[in-house]
């Protein structure tokens, strides 16, 4: 994939040994980085959510516990996680774990 396939070879100035960018590919290039970083980005509140979850994960289980291996953290922090949509109930939810509010929830349909 091209990174600037609207730019053309003259953007280039060429002296021996150094190729000297023009202002114009400096250009596409920084707004190439922007639509890269930014461009894919959902409603902030998305992020919110993603944000909680890990402060939980590092604050409940991995600034407690030294493990030995990534391997050992991984099955750790999936353990945690485990635990967190199953077991820890949640004072959003009204006292309920995630996995309550998700399984027993009626389709719209049937609620009526």
């Amino acid at each position: 994939m091209k990174l600037f396939p609207q730019m053309k070879s003259r953007d280039l100035q060429h002296r021996p040994g150094l190729a000297v960018h023009q202002r114009g590919l400096h250009r596409a290039a920084k707004e190439r980085r922007d639509q890269d970083q930014h461009g894919r980005q959902g409603p902030w509140r998305d992020n919110v959510f993603v944000e909680r979850i890990w402060k939980s994960i590092k604050y409940e289980e991995v600034y407690l516990h030294a493990y030995a291996s990534v391997s050992e953290a991984r099955a750790r922090i999936a353990k945690y996680i485990e635990f967190y949509n199953s077991m820890r109930p949640h004072s959003s939810l009204k006292a309920l774990t995630p996995d309550q509010v998700y399984f027993n929830r009626l389709p719209e349909s049937m609620a009526a």
